[in-house]
C-alpha cells in the first residue's frame, strides 16, 4: 500500500510536511530534504526583512540553489510569501516564477499579511490577491494560507470564495486548540470542491495529531510548533514518520 499523496499535480512520497516560518535559509532546506519529510516549504517571504526572512533580495540570490538542494533528493520546494500590498504579493510570486518552484503559497493568515487580521478575513481582498497572483502564474500551483476564525458566516463565505477560486489547495494554519481546529478542517473539507485540497498547519505534535487531521479530511500536515520546540532538527520527521508507521514505509 502506497503513503504517496497528490496535491495540484505534485507527487509526495507521504503526507508529512514541514510548515513555512521552519525553513528560510539554503542551510535549512539542505538538511530537511536529506530527511524524511516529504516535501520543503520555505518562508513566509516577505518583501523587507524580518526577524523570519531576509526580504525579496536575499531569495532572489539562493532560492535557485534552494530548488537545487531539494530536487537533489527528490523533494518538491514550495514557496511561501507574504506581501503587504498586491503589488508586491506578485513581486514576491515572481521568485516561485523565475526559480520554477513546485508550488507557490500565498500568506494571508493575518500576522504578516498586507492587510493584517482584517485581511484575513475579507474574501473580497484575499480574492484580489490569488486573482493577480493567477494571472502572473498562469500554470504554477498555487495554495492560500489562512487562519481559522470563530463567524460561523464569515467562514462559509470564505470557503464560497476558495471554493471558486483559481487555486489547488488551501492551508489551514491553526493556532486554535487542536479541536477547534480539526473542526475547521472538516468543515472545509465538506464545503470545499473535492478537487481542492485541505492541508492542516500547526497544532501538530504528534502521530496521533497527525492521524487526526488526515482523517479529518486534510490530504497532508504541515509541522510548525513541534518542529521549533525540538530547535528544527531535521531527524524529527524521522522520528516522526516512523512514529505515523506510514503505509508503505515498514
Amino acid at each position: 500500500m502506497d503513503a504517496a499523496i497528490v496535491i495540484g499535480g505534485i507527487r509526495y512520497s507521504h503526507p508529512i510536511l514541514n510548515a513555512a516560518r521552519t525553513c528560510s535559509t539554503v542551510e535549512d532546506v539542505t538538511a530537511l530534504a536529506a530527511s524524511a519529510v516529504a516535501g520543503i516549504t520555505v518562508g513566509p517571504v516577505t518583501y523587507a526583512p524580518n526577524a523570519e526572512n531576509e526580504g525579496l533580495m536575499y531569495y532572489r540570490r539562493q532560492l535557485r540553489e534552494m530548488v537545487r538542494a531539494a530536487a537533489e533528493h527528490g523533494k518538491p520546494l514550495s514557496l511561501s510569501v507574504a506581501g503587504s500590498t498586491v503589488a508586491e504579493y506578485i513581486e514576491l510570486a515572481g521568485l516561485a516564477l523565475d526559480n520554477k518552484t513546485a508550488a507557490l503559497e500565498l500568506d494571508v493568515s493575518g500576522d504578516r499579511a498586507w492587510l493584517g487580521s482584517i485581511a484575513a478575513r475579507d474574501p473580497k481582498a484575499i480574492a484580489k490577491v490569488i486573482e493577480a497572483a493567477r494571472r502572473y502564474l498562469r500554470l504554477h500551483v498555487i495554495g492560500v494560507t489562512l487562519t481559522p476564525c470563530s463567524d460561523a458566516g464569515l467562514r462559509q463565505e470564505l470557503a464560497a470564495m476558495l471554493g471558486e477560486a483559481p487555486i489547488q489547495y488551501v492551508v489551514v494554519r491553526a493556532e486554535t486548540p487542536l479541536a477547534e481546529a480539526l473542526d475547521y478542517v472538516r468543515e472545509l473539507r465538506q464545503l470545499l470542491p473535492l478537487e481542492m485540497q485541505v492541508v492542516s498547519a500547526g497544532g501538530i505534535e504528534t502521530a496521533v495529531d497527525v492521524h487526526a487531521f488526515l482523517a479529518a479530511g486534510a490530504s497532508a500536515v504541515q509541522v510548525e510548533a513541534a518542529h521549533l520546540s525540538v530547535g528544527q532538527r531535521p531527524s524529527f520527521f524521522d522520528e516522526l514518520v516512523r512514529d505515523v508507521a506510514l503505509p508503505g514505509r515498514g
